[in-house]
């Protein structure tokens, strides 16, 4: 597995049980590399997490962004992924592309964006607990560059 995941898998699940252990029950995500500014991210039908899902389940995730400074691309593309022992798995996730039904793209010096995404988890997966990774992204000249990236942990019953 490489370090960077290493590390990353240990920062979330780190928070997750700091979060359990003090006894607070709010929602927490980790920022794993936006441009943007996230103000807030909900889940529905989890207030704290792990969120607990069911394989095969839906939920929508909608992520606040703000004080967004100039960002001129009219094509992103939007990903999720399941986290589960150092491997990732594609989820389905609508919209794909943010600037086709949610924002007015190019995006100039916007307040208060919301990001909403319905998604999908996986029919046979494993119960067990994981991390789902919501990113937008966008191609600058054949290299693609992160616009958004958040992840919150799950528990799969």
């Amino acid at each position: 597995m490489p370090k960077a995941l290493k590390v990353k898998c240990f920062i979330l699940f780190f928070a997750v049980f700091i979060v359990i252990g003090r006894g607070d029950v709010r929602f927490e995500y980790l920022d794993c590399g936006s441009y943007f500014e996230i103000n807030s991210v909900t889940v529905s039908n989890c207030t704290a997490t792990p969120c607990v899902f069911s394989p095969g389940q839906n939920f929508t995730v909608q992520i606040l962004i703000t004080e967004v400074a100039q960002f001129d691309r009219t094509e992103l593309t939007t990903k999720a992924f399941l986290w589960m022992f150092g491997s990732s798995w594609p989820l389905e996730i609508t919209p794909l592309n943010p600037c086709t039904s949610q924002w007015h793209c190019p995006v100039l010096q916007e307040n208060n964006l919301t990001y909403t995404a319905d998604v999908h988890l996986l029919d046979n997966v494993i119960k067990r607990p994981a991390h789902v990774e919501v990113l937008i992204t966008y191609d600058q000249n054949g290299e693609m560059f992160q616009a958004l990236c958040v992840e919150f942990a799950v528990n799969l019953e």
